[in-house]
């Protein structure tokens, strides 16, 4: 048996907990943003996860973003931009 090659693997196997990544849903997204200002927000769907973009002609689009992400990332969710 070749430890070089096993060893890694099982440092990996044993180091993941089988949780699945904590992304928000839809409508927490949704909850966030309202609590930001936004009423009537619609996530946008990225991949396996949904994406808090505010349309520029959203009045201080960038701070309710930053508000939305920031509220999300508090909650304990995985938010990236």
């Amino acid at each position: 048996m070749n430890w070089r090659i096993l060893a890694p693997l099982v440092l990996l196997v044993g180091c993941s907990n089988g949780d699945r990544p904590n992304y928000p849903s839809r409508e927490q997204v949704i909850a966030a943003a309202a609590g930001c200002g936004i009423e009537k927000f619609q996530p946008t769907k990225v991949d396996a996860g949904i994406a808090a973009y505010v349309a520029k002609t959203e009045g201080e689009a960038r701070q309710k973003e930053d508000c939305i992400y920031d509220s999300l990332h508090t909650q304990g969710f995985i938010v990236t931009r």
